[in-house]
């Protein structure tokens, strides 16, 4: 793994052309091969996402995460009735990339352009990265035209959600108001409008799916009969890092990661749970390792849920799902499921910290269990997904959401809105 992927990244940046797909979907700083457009586009979402903008997301992140919260108690009816929360986290962090990206508010959009966006995203995420296209790898089969595809389709209507969407930027722009988002930001790295678009369109494609899986896997894990008791130490954990202060822990849950157990238990998770699980690369020249000579332009495959569990390196548990796995571990690649080097996933390390931020507050606020008779969590290390393109969908379940204090919890989300 390290004398392949990390000893020579800087040869592994390359990607094959996704011929039928990024055809169709325009710049896509995850999926593209390299070139100086997909490098100044990847930089300038760095940069974008970088911690010294954290404070002004901050402001955005809270409130979308109280409505997730308040959904899961109302509809939920605390407890009474289980509830799939997949939905509902992914609609959250579309909500706050909207706002991130495009400096997008409630009321600026309704459900309508919601699902459509959300169903658009979602058709373009099951072959984004993946095989299950063959035209889009045999030559042979692309000597017939293509009638209208799902992704030829798709991303015709992301790009009508989203023209709608930078429409409304340009006239808070034009009413003198000056949003604070990346589109803003980017202006300033001198992007074209399609370049632009392009960024913002490849962190709204990753994000409802990437971190949502995230933690919805999570909490499968948390709510099944082996993570339960689990959800007793991380909260006396929490706790005791704000000495008893439910609200302090709460406030501060986005704005640094104070509970090692946690920051432990959303790594696990990333490595565990591999959802994004394999990573096709190309080589931008010769690669000579152990004798044997990969030849510039070679597709590659990183078997991403094969490092995370290789024993070799994570020990002979490397099978188990341990939550205390990286207590005392600092290391900055503590897994591979946001890649690594040059092509390393632009919002990683923001994304960490709303995985951090969103389970602290589920723990703070609700017991999860699964119930008997409904749909149950799949917490195998592979077997979690039917859908496996360049992120892994996890299977449906159902949990029942169960307020630690209810009194507490009510007066919170009152208080938070």
């Amino acid at each position: 793994m390290k004398d392949f992927w990390i000893t020579n990244n800087s040869s592994l940046l390359d990607r094959p052309h996704h011929k039928g797909f990024l055809d169709h979907i325009g710049v896509d700083i995850s999926g593209s091969p390299m070139n100086e457009q997909i490098k100044r586009c990847h930089n300038a979402a760095v940069r974008a996402l970088g911690k010294p903008n954290w404070p002004s997301y901050y402001k955005l992140m809270e409130p979308n995460s109280v409505k997730f919260m308040a959904a899961l108690y109302e509809k939920g009816q605390n407890g009474a009735s289980t509830m799939d929360m997949y939905p509902w986290l992914r609609q959250m962090m579309l909500d706050l990339t909207l706002n991130i990206t495009y400096a997008a508010r409630a009321g600026d959009f309704d459900d309508e352009l919601t699902n459509r966006l959300l169903n658009s995203l979602y058709e373009i995420t099951e072959v984004r990265g993946s095989t299950a296209t063959f035209r889009h790898f045999v030559p042979f089969l692309r000597m017939w035209p293509e009638k209208m595809s799902k992704v030829m389709a798709a991303a015709k209507e992301r790009q009508r959600c989203i023209d709608i969407l930078y429409g409304q930027y340009l006239q808070k722009v034009a009413d003198g108001e000056k949003p604070q988002c990346i589109v803003s930001s980017l202006s300033a790295d001198k992007l074209s409008i399609d370049e632009l678009h392009g960024t913002c369109m490849s962190l709204l494609q990753a994000a409802p799916d990437t971190v949502s899986s995230g933690v919805y896997q999570c909490v499968a894990w948390l709510c099944s009969p082996t993570g339960q008791p689990f959800q007793v130490e991380a909260l006396k954990a929490i706790l005791n890092a704000y000495d008893g202060d439910r609200e302090k822990a709460w406030e501060m849950a986005f704005r640094e990661e104070r509970v090692e157990l946690i920051s432990s238990l959303y790594k696990e998770t990333r490595r565990f749970f591999a959802t994004t699980p394999f990573n096709n690369r190309r080589a931008s020249q010769d690669i000579n390792l152990y004798g044997t000579t990969i030849p510039q332009g070679m597709q590659v495959t990183m078997n991403i849920q094969a490092v995370n569990h290789d024993p070799e390196h994570y020990g002979l548990d490397a099978y188990t799902f341990k939550p205390d796995r990286f207590l005392g571990n600092t290391t900055p690649l503590p897994h591979l499921s946001f890649g690594t080097g040059g092509r390393i996933c632009p919002a990683y390390i923001i994304s960490n910290r709303i995985m951090y931020a969103v389970l602290t507050r589920l723990l703070l606020a609700f017991e999860m269990n699964q119930v008997e008779g409904t749909r149950l969590p799949s917490t195998d290390m592979i077997d979690f997904s039917d859908a496996y393109g360049l992120v892994a969908l996890p299977r449906l379940y159902d949990c029942a959401f169960v307020a630690r204090d209810e009194v507490w919890l009510k007066n919170m989300l009152a208080s938070s809105v």
